[in-house]
């Protein structure tokens, strides 16, 4: 009964250690963003995003740090609650779905640390929003945030339309 008991508890052991592992490599943050001279970096951690337009300045987003500085291949899609009222930007690289609701950049190797700065545009719709990022093919993390209309009155809806990566999109 022992050595059963003992074989259970080494079979759990190894199972969690391996289901840990995926998470464990990268190190993903979300919120707010600022640019800096070095690029964007994230100022403030939070879900709840404020609309406010691309002239204002406004950024929010995700970084994605390999712990070990390993090169990765990364790429995001962006899946909005409804679709944009446009579809703006600079024409390039990734995915539009037909109904505009879903944005996809095509994969690109990054040297260890990925930032992805996202604005709003007019017409950009309110409310809940994901991210899914896939690093190496694997779906490694999705983003829920909510798009709140802001307070300062900038503006009444909006999208993320290009990224400040040459991750830009195509309209199908």
């Amino acid at each position: 009964m022992k050595k059963i008991l003992v074989f259970l508890v080494g079979i759990f052991i190894f199972s969690a250690a391996s289901t840990d592992a995926k998470g464990t490599d990268y190190l993903i943050r979300f919120g707010q963003m600022e640019k800096m001279s070095s690029g964007y970096e994230l100022s403030r951690e939070t879900t709840v995003i404020p609309f406010r337009l691309k002239e204002t300045g406004f950024l929010f987003g995700f970084t994605v740090q390999h712990l070990r500085g390993e090169p990765f291949t990364g790429y995001q899609i962006i899946r909005l609650p409804s679709s944009p009222k446009q579809i703006s930007g600079q024409p390039g690289s990734g995915e539009v779905s037909q109904m505009g609701q879903s944005f996809r950049s095509n994969p690109k190797v990054r040297s260890g640390f990925w930032s992805e700065a996202i604005w709003f545009e007019e017409g950009d719709p309110l409310g809940k929003w994901k991210i899914e990022i896939y690093l190496d093919n694997v779906l490694e993390k999705i983003i829920e945030f909510t798009v709140v209309p802001d307070e300062r009155n900038y503006g009444d809806q909006g999208l993320t339309r290009r990224s400040t990566g040459d991750d830009s999109w195509n309209q199908n």
